[in-house]
């Protein structure tokens, strides 16, 4: 039991020790952050960032009075519907 705790302890004090403190993050040409690379939120704002309402589709064609999801939408059943997010724009 005291060689785990005192091998736990070793590995504490040398992962502090490795830690680098000069750490530049990559920058573009003019000097700025390169945020480029994969970003993912963790709610429902998949393809729309602003508060929205639940959608039957993304697709719409043409309707008798209000436009109605495309025929090939229809057909994936609830797939095809977009549902309401939050959002993830602060103030705007």
């Amino acid at each position: 039991m005291m060689q785990f705790i005192t091998s736990l302890l070793l590995l504490a004090c040398s992962s502090a020790l490795l830690a680098s403190d000069d750490y530049e993050p990559p920058r573009t040409a003019n000097g700025k952050p390169d945020f480029n690379g994969v970003w993912q939120v963790l709610n429902r704002a998949n393809y729309n960032l602003e508060p929205h309402g639940a959608q039957a589709a993304m697709a719409f064609r043409k309707g008798p009075v209000v436009p109605v999801p495309a025929k090939e939408v229809v057909a994936l059943g609830a797939v095809g519907a977009v549902p309401a997010g939050l959002g993830v724009v602060q103030g705007g």
